[in-house]
């Protein structure tokens, strides 16, 4: 049976190199794509076209968008920025988005001190029972599953690009026959994967059961400093990372806005 009380934990995982990932439509079980890393023939000319689809009527590309312009390197920063500027006044789906993006890419060019042998994912969870049939009759024969709920994000971190909160990882491709029942077995889990492997989360979104692969970062040695460590690192980084939007950026989207 699936335990009923939340907790907090940062998820240790073993590093590995996977493709950064995107929603897609179709089978009820959809593997996640989008293109990795920082744009490969103009910067400028894809940035713009991602920053274009965030404001695409279709949710799923406008998903996409987000995804690719998150894995832009810090040093594209000043090319979005110039890409928005061209870009004004903004639409409202631009505007909602924009902030997480730049965040995003600016702490996840942050160095700190970290285990490289170690990945880390960046989320806090909780356990939760959910069951597949009232989104599939299909899906799993519609029986209960164990899994845990993203409640939130680390900002910078890999999970903050791939997984979104609300997320409901339900398996791990690599382990089909672990039980996810509680946040434990879940850490236990993924720390069995050897370093430099991929991780495909089986991750139920929006009434979609999506197969998600993550390349992980490594673990922040305050991770392993209690209740002090972690957030102290946190706070650095979000100090840093206001201080660049408000710079950068804040006044583009207050005077853009359409």
């Amino acid at each position: 049976m699936c335990r009923a009380w939340s907790i907090v934990l940062f998820v240790s995982i073993p590093a590995i190199a996977a493709p950064a990932t995107q929603p897609s439509s179709g089978s009820p079980e959809a593997e996640v794509t989008a293109t990795k890393g920082a744009p490969t023939t103009n910067p400028a000319d894809e940035i713009r076209m991602w920053f274009a689809d965030l404001a695409h009527s279709d949710a799923a590309v406008r998903e996409e968008a987000m995804v690719n312009l998150m894995g832009l390197r810090r040093g594209d920063l000043p090319k979005l920025r110039k890409v928005v500027e061209e870009s004004l006044p903004l639409a409202p789906s631009q505007t909602e988005v924009l902030r997480r993006i730049v965040i995003q890419v600016f702490l996840a060019g942050d160095t700190y001190e970290g285990n490289p042998q170690t990945g880390f994912l960046g989320i806090r969870m909780a356990p939760t029972s959910v069951s597949l049939r009232d989104f599939n009759p299909d899906a799993v024969q519609g029986r209960p599953l164990c899994g845990v709920v993203v409640e939130s994000r680390m900002p910078g971190f890999c999970a903050g690009r791939m997984l979104r909160d609300g997320d409901v990882i339900i398996g791990i491709t690599e382990r089909p026959h672990v039980s996810l029942q509680t946040t434990p077995d879940f850490a236990a889990a993924i720390q069995d994967v050897a370093p430099g492997d991929t991780v495909h989360f089986e991750v139920l979104r929006q009434g979609q059961v999506r197969r998600i692969p993550i390349t992980l970062d490594p673990r922040p040695n305050d991770a392993d400093q209690g209740v002090i460590g972690m957030p102290d690192l946190l706070e650095r980084r979000r100090k840093e990372s206001d201080a660049l939007w408000d710079g950068e950026f804040a006044s583009l989207v207050k005077e853009g806005i359409s």
